[in-house]
């Protein structure tokens, strides 16, 4: 389920510690973000997949699975690859730090929180995705309509051969007093059919006023013409 760009903003808060939850939703829930909590990787990774959110904060000390395995993960996985990462730790060690931008992270934070701080980054993060997505978006639509253009200069010649050769064919059976019988004029009544839907479909692509996208299986896109 993907964000909308223009609803409210979804933060993902990954920690074992739920005093450190209860700080970061104080702090949160301040601005206009809808936040969701996991307190340990494994569910944290199930949130993240399930509701993909707009940015992590992503605790690195915790059991079983810890941060920078958890940031791992996610980013192998293409629903939550290009959702940011934001450390949260108590070491400012430089070693952990750059293992942590080296898999995906994108910034970190030491606790004890700055709220100023935090809400900074935060927002940060969160504008920069979702100016990256509306810039994927925008690359997308325009990708479809070249494809558009393509097809109709690729598709229009044939189709313009087949429709001729279905007159035809049929203006030769009429003058050669053919009559066809029932199965017959039901083969040439579907073909002539097929070609009037494909010049159909092709007149809607070119004068959609807007496309939008939609899921259609698995991480595949269908994209919706649409008049206006």
């Amino acid at each position: 389920m993907q964000t909308d760009l223009n609803t409210q903003a979804v933060i993902l808060i990954v920690d074992d510690t739920p005093v450190n939850i209860q700080m970061l939703q104080l702090i949160l829930q301040k601005e206009d973000f809808k936040l969701l909590t996991a307190s340990d990787g494994r569910k944290g990774l199930d949130l993240a997949r399930e509701h993909q959110p707009d940015l992590i904060l992503l605790d690195i000390m915790m059991p079983v699975m810890d941060g920078f395995e958890v940031c791992a993960q996610l980013k192998h996985d293409q629903r939550t690859i290009d959702i940011p990462v934001i450390f949260l730790t108590a070491k400012a060690e430089a070693q952990s730090i750059t293992h942590g931008f080296a898999i995906g992270a994108v910034d970190y934070l030491t606790k004890p929180f700055n709220g100023s701080e935090l809400i900074a980054r935060v927002k940060t993060h969160i504008t920069l995705r979702r100016s990256q997505r509306r810039l994927l978006d925008l690359e997308r639509k325009n990708s479809v309509l070249a494809m558009v253009v393509t097809t109709n200069h690729e598709l229009n010649q044939p189709l313009a051969v087949l429709n001729g050769n279905i007159f035809l064919l049929t203006e030769s059976f009429r003058e050669a007093g053919i009559i066809l019988n029932e199965k017959q004029r039901n083969y040439l009544d579907k073909i002539n059919a097929s070609a009037k839907k494909m010049e159909s479909i092709l007149v809607k692509y070119r004068n959609a006023m807007s496309i939008r996208f939609e899921n259609y299986a698995g991480n595949s896109k269908m994209v919706i013409f649409e008049d206006e």
